[in-house]
């Protein structure tokens, strides 16, 4: 909802989301999660959904995603992580703020292959200030290794999760950990990769991440895996 591209003035953004929530409401949505947010925007947002100033659903906002230091977001920024102690000191610094729901980018992004960034122990330690503070933990996750990664650190939501094992999602159901998938946007990827800034690259690969998608989400369901639905919304999907 709230994202940006990096060169995007902030009154474009603000103009875009407010589009964004007004046709979220008008679809039948009532409430959403911003998971990753330019210009802490998603938390402001919130409040003036709340308090009767923007028409929207409401809205349980991140914030910036906790990330891998050096990993590169058009769309984005983050929030840095060299260790397990500057992670745990982002997520303190982060709930202070305000937000409802502590975001971490475990892995790279599907145009470069969603190998993994952040370590298990930076991601438990993310999971341990926001369960201490009440807070539920989203891992935006593309590979199967950051998605291992993030269910031994206990996180509630996997998002994405393009390549997940079957042990993996057995442990997922066992624990009642939710599955986020977002196919339309990785079809989309394949079919209009112009219209979605894929890199000349990575468009040959896009179909079949669609392909391995789809079946992670069977595998899930026979799995017993909770699914919800999920967008990468700033991109126009």
């Amino acid at each position: 909802i709230s994202r940006g591209w990096a060169d995007e003035p902030v009154v474009d953004t603000v103009l875009r989301c407010q589009a964004n929530l007004v046709e979220l409401l008008a679809q039948g949505c009532t409430h959403v999660r911003d998971l990753a947010a330019s210009h802490q925007l998603s938390l402001q947002l919130r409040d003036a959904v709340a308090a009767g100033r923007m028409s929207g659903p409401s809205i349980s906002a991140a914030g910036m995603p906790i990330a891998a230091a050096g990993r590169a977001s058009r769309s984005y920024p983050v929030r840095p992580s060299r260790g397990a102690d500057e992670a745990r000191g982002h997520a303190r610094e982060l709930l202070a703020e305000g937000v409802d729901v502590s975001s971490v980018a475990v892995t790279s992004g599907a145009a470069t292959d969603g190998w993994q960034q952040l370590t298990e122990a930076e991601v438990a330690a993310v999971t341990d200030e926001a369960h201490r503070a009440g807070k539920k933990v989203a891992a935006v996750c593309v590979g199967a290794q950051g998605a291992r990664v993030a269910v031994a650190a206990g996180v509630d939501s996997v998002e994405h999760g393009v390549s997940i094992d079957d042990e993996t999602l057995e442990l997922r159901a066992k624990r009642g950990m939710a599955l986020v998938p977002t196919l339309r946007i990785l079809e989309r990827f394949g079919s209009r990769p112009a219209d979605y800034g894929v890199p000349a690259e990575a468009v040959a690969k896009m179909p079949g991440l669609y392909r391995t998608a789809l079946d992670t989400v069977s595998r899930a369901v026979r799995a017993g895996v909770a699914i919800a639905a999920g967008t990468d919304r700033h991109l126009g999907e």
